[in-house]
């Protein structure tokens, strides 16, 4: 079972803003942490995300996702009618999908994505599968 995501922010403040603003219409709010050292957001039903701030002596070292370490992180919404909405939700917000936008891939049926690019550069996904892919579904 997957408990949760945490990822290491330069500016832990400004990770926050855009979580927040990313991830509502997915339901996610801020449940709990420490000032100025981490932040806990959750959807409250099954995914939480974890926005801790880097410590000072590594603010100057910058992860790259073609490094090993995250490529990226990736939320499902329950249909590709809730990705419309989060599609329609980051326009709003003026947030710019990284690379040509929202994907339909062949290599898993109904595989349809949108990736966002944080404050880090961390690529977060939204994602929907067709659940007969993962034996949840008919087809």
């Amino acid at each position: 079972m997957f408990s949760h995501v945490a990822l290491n922010c330069t500016d832990l403040a400004a990770s926050l803003r855009f979580y927040l603003a990313v991830l509502e219409p997915l339901g996610f709010t801020e449940a709990d942490g420490a000032p100025g050292e981490y932040v806990r957001l959750t959807n409250g039903v099954d995914a939480v995300l974890v926005l801790s701030q880097v410590e000072p002596r590594f603010l100057g070292q910058r992860q790259h996702r073609k490094m090993a370490g995250v490529h990226y992180v990736a939320l499902a919404v329950p249909s590709v009618e809730a990705l419309d909405r989060v599609e329609a939700h980051l326009a709003q917000l003026g947030v710019r999908p990284a690379g040509e936008g929202r994907m339909v891939l062949r290599y898993r049926r109904g595989y349809h994505g949108l990736m966002v690019e944080d404050p880090d550069r961390v690529l977060l996904e939204i994602v929907w599968h067709d659940p007969a892919y993962f034996g949840r579904g008919p087809g």
